[in-house]
Formats: structure tokens, sequence, C-alpha cells
């Protein structure tokens, strides 16, 4: 059963401003030190800071609602298993919300171009 579902599209221009502007508070403020590393990495470093950043909205988006205000960014980790699939693990109050909802799985669907990124996410029940 779906619990939830978050979408988020994101201009890479967008992100690449608020790097730019505001350059490792805001990094540090959103994205994790392994997030950060990932990020870097690529040669096309500031999509994959984008493809992230609406990863993590869309999870706040399919979660969020249920936690109330006060969430974090961080609290949506991005990994990915090496073959270009996301999996996303969460901490803090939303992680206690996702327990206490009995969200199992985070299904995560995302990609980007050079101008934007977009990702879905589907919070599914324990179990189903």
């Amino acid at each position: 059963m779906i619990v939830g579902m978050g979408t988020s599209l994101c201009e890479t221009l967008r992100i690449g401003r608020l790097i730019e502007r505001h350059d490792e508070r805001f990094l540090n403020r959103i994205y994790s030190p392994a997030e950060i590393i990932a990020c870097r990495e690529r040669t096309e470093y500031l999509q994959h800071f984008t493809m992230y950043w609406a990863i993590k909205d869309a999870t706040v988006r399919a979660i969020g609602p249920y936690a109330g205000p006060g969430l974090s960014w961080r609290e949506v980790l991005v990994q990915e298993d090496g073959s270009f699939r996301h999996e996303i693990v969460l901490r803090g109050e939303l992680a206690l919300v996702a327990a206490r909802l009995k969200i199992g799985p985070l299904m995560v669907s995302a990609a980007h171009c050079r101008t934007m990124a977009t990702a879905h996410v589907i919070a599914l029940r324990e179990g189903a």
C-alpha cells in the first residue's frame, strides 16, 4: 500500500547559484559529507547535486506532511549502489515518522540532464 508520493523538479542553474552564493555553508546544510564527495567525484557534479536535491525534496514531500515542521534536509541520505540506482536512508525525526507509519521501502526514480533534475519517491507500507 502506498503511504505517500513525492515529486520534485529542480533547475541546475538554481542549485549552481546557491552553491556559488553560499558555498560550503549551503552544501553542509543540505548534503551529508558522503553525498558531497559522491557528487564532487562526477564530471557533471552540479547535475548530481541538483538530482540529490530533487530526491531529498521528493522524499520530504512523500513523508514530510506526517512529520510537521522543522525537518532537516540532512535527515534524507541519498546513496548510489554503483549501478545508477539510488537508495534513500532516513535519519532523525523523519526516520521516527517512517517507523511510526510503518513505512518500509522507499522507491525512487531520478534523472537529470544539463539543465534540470527530477525525482519521484513512493513510500510503501512495510510488507506491501
